[in-house]
């Protein structure tokens, strides 16, 4: 008795794994807009109508999304507007509250043609009770006119006539009675429409609103960092020296001094800024940072002809640039070569500073 029932309940639940997987199958080809996939599923006998653990219906995902095409096949399917979830939201709902242009266009499509529909269902009802009457009245007429008819006949028809003129009364009123839910109906859809309308004028009245305020907010500016002010320290009075005989300055030799772009061109990574840069260093007294532009050379693929003009470059600008130029070059190659380990940052930045200070007359320093 307890396998059965154990049974029994497995069936179940497998049964409902496998109904709300089917349900995700048509909510997820809602979401993925595959309308093809959708298709297939309410072909093959798929609920429209079907709700998801949050009681979502694969209309309040298509609404959602102001997807008009497959709002449409939906609803040809019969999906249902009024379908509320666990929130109470419909897909009506939905659409009155977000900004679905689409989607609206759709409903209001597929209302006007319900309107059209059920406006001829009411008047073939009409045409078909009219004939009814019509008949009903031919034989009353018929059973008067018969002088063979005996009297019980004609009494029989006669009481059948008040039977439809009472069903054709009933009928009437049952008639306005529809037309007047009618026409309650479209009120409500003409006012449900203008709701739709009213909330999406006020979204984008508030997009409007957000833009302009984003676009007056001024920029906050930076402070300016005002360096403080430092009184001079009072310097020695030197003792009044001879006056040398001024000799004339040797012309400064020209050499084209390559600029960092120079260096980039072709190359990944600007490999070759940083050979340019470990050689520059290493023209004092460190020659293991110009092993060591050798090294990466080497390492990063940079042909030997490349190299040997890198070199020279760097050469030049460290035997002719003077020492402000020499400044900003060496500030601009710590920052190429620096890595972010500190302890051989610290390695670097004290080879630099030896290199600079074994150039005559050269008072630059990094640390």
């Amino acid at each position: 008795m307890k396998k059965s029932l154990t049974g029994a309940l497995a069936v179940l639940l497998a049964s409902s794994v496998c109904a709300q997987a089917s349900v995700q199958d048509l909510i997820n080809g809602v979401k993925s807009k595959n309308l093809e996939a959708v298709q297939q599923l309410l072909a093959a006998g798929e609920d429209v109508n079907a709700q998801n653990e949050q009681g979502n219906t694969a209309l309040h995902y298509a609404i959602a999304t102001d997807n008009a095409e497959m709002t449409r096949l939906l609803l040809n399917s019969g999906a249902n507007l009024n379908a509320a979830n666990e929130k109470g939201w419909t897909p009506l709902k939905i659409a009155e509250k977000k900004n679905v242009q689409n989607v609206t266009a759709v409903l209001a499509e597929m209302q006007a043609a319900n309107e059209k529909i059920a406006k001829s269902n009411e008047v073939n009802t009409i045409a078909a009770e009219r004939q009814l009457i019509q008949r009903a009245a031919a034989e009353v007429e018929r059973a008067r006119d018969s002088e063979k008819t005996a009297l019980a006949a004609q009494e029989e028809a006669e009481t059948k006539a008040l039977i439809l003129e009472s069903k054709l009364a009933m009928l009437e009123k049952t008639l306005a009675e529809k037309s007047k839910a009618l026409e309650d109906a479209e009120k409500q859809n003409k006012e449900a429409l203008k709701k739709v309308e009213d909330a999406q004028k006020q979204v984008k009245e508030a997009q409007k609103a957000i833009e302009a305020k984003t676009e007056a907010k001024p920029q906050a500016q930076p402070a300016k960092k005002v360096a403080p002010k430092v009184a001079p320290k009072p310097q020695p009075k030197k003792p009044a020296q001879p006056k040398k005989i001024a000799q004339p300055k040797p012309a400064p030799v020209k050499v084209r001094i390559p600029q960092p772009s120079t260096f980039h061109k072709g190359m990944t990574d600007g490999a070759e800024e940083v050979i340019y840069c470990l050689d520059l260093l290493g023209q004092g007294e460190n020659k293991h940072m110009a092993q060591a532009g050798a090294y990466y050379a080497a390492s990063n693929g940079v042909a030997e002809a490349r190299y040997q003009q890198i070199v020279s470059y760097a050469t030049d600008f460290y035997h002719n640039a003077d020492d402000n130029a020499l400044k900003q070059r060496v500030d601009a190659c710590g920052k190429v070569i620096t890595p972010n380990d500190a302890v051989e940052q610290n390695k670097i930045i004290r080879a630099l500073n030896q290199s600079l200070n074994s150039r005559p007359n050269s008072l630059i320093a990094i640390e």
